[in-house]
């Protein structure tokens, strides 16, 4: 069961608030283009959701809201509204870790496998018996960013065998072809939303010249999609991500 926290909101000096890796759960850190859009709306007089912090003995440490913080920097701004409790650096891992998974910018699949890793690393899959919790327990505490399917599949390939009887407790019954269907199309619109992401972000770096050269290709891509026809230059969606580096 999460600890329940004394969350109060005080303004912090913006040099105060410290930034651990290990409170982070984006697997690249903060995104340029997100923290440029944010500091365009506190310019324009804007306001934005108070940051988290966790007060750990004296020191001040961000669990949520980085890329608001970063934005704040960038911005100029000395002071940033934030909501304060304090707790052990555990629990203030334990806060950060499902940080973003009802708010900010949409997770990209690396960041939920970063959200896994950490995870495991700090032994939350296994319980008091020192037996792994079963997968929907364990995506429950992970926020629900991964699916039960996906945790055991995960689990698996990450050496973390699943207690049978405490995963299955009324026998293993093998998902149908529908079930199939349905958990490789949640798993391709996943795909599709990290380049979409992978786009915006490419997008926004680039000068003019070229982002019209990108708003040129994909306005060619929708009309041929819409008229169901074969994109112009077939690519898998995995060579794409290479080529946009994510």
């Amino acid at each position: 069961m999460k600890a329940k926290h004394n969350w109060k909101e005080e303004t912090l000096a913006v040099s105060a608030v410290r930034e651990r890796k290990d409170l982070q759960n984006r697997a690249n850190g903060t995104d340029p283009s997100t923290v440029r859009q944010y500091e365009r709306v506190l310019t324009q007089g804007q306001e934005m959701p108070p940051v988290k912090v966790a007060k750990v003995g004296e020191a001040l440490y961000l669990v949520d809201g980085f890329h608001r913080l970063a934005a704040h920097r960038q911005a100029g701004f000395g002071a940033i509204k934030a909501e304060v409790a304090k707790m052990s650096l555990a629990d203030a891992q334990a806060v950060a870790l499902t940080a973003n998974t009802k708010h900010g910018k949409r997770l990209t699949r690396a960041d939920k496998d970063r959200m896994l890793d950490l995870y495991l690393e700090r032994r939350g899959h296994i319980d008091e018996r020192g037996l792994t919790k079963p997968s929907r327990v364990i995506s429950a505490e992970l926020g629900g960013v991964l699916s039960h399917e996906a945790l055991r599949q995960k689990l698996k390939a990450r050496g973390e065998a699943l207690d049978q009887d405490t995963e299955f407790p009324d026998g293993y019954k093998p998902r149908n072809a529908e079930e199939d269907e349905a958990a490789l199309a949640r798993e391709r619109h996943e795909e599709a939303e990290d380049l979409v992401d992978a786009l915006w972000r490419t997008y926004f770096t680039l000068e003019e010249d070229g982002r019209a050269s990108i708003l040129a290709a994909v306005q060619e891509l929708a009309d041929r999609l819409e008229r169901e026809e074969e994109p112009p230059t077939p690519m898998h969606h995995t060579e794409a991500a290479a080529l946009l580096d994510i």
